[in-house]
């Protein structure tokens, strides 16, 4: 079975595209929060949200890598 490490694959590369299109562009208007800039609140929202999605992403990436070697183990 391949297609749980394909999935896996996009998982992790779903978690790398939240983190550089939310979280990086957050840090980057905060000097990584030392910085308070006038719209913060929803500034905050969206990075909170981002590592949201990103371990969503992540256990999602897990779980079929896990589900891809017992897979393999029981062929």
């Amino acid at each position: 079975m391949w297609w749980p490490t394909l999935a896996a694959l996009l998982c992790l590369v779903g978690a790398q595209a939240v983190f550089w299109i939310f979280t990086f562009p957050a840090n980057a208007a905060t000097s990584n929060w030392t910085l308070v800039p006038e719209e913060w609140e929803s500034l905050r929202r969206r990075w909170e949200y981002s590592h949201l999605a990103g371990a969503g992403f992540q256990v999602l990436a897990m779980s079929a890598l896990i589900v891809s070697t017992l897979a393999r183990t029981r062929d």
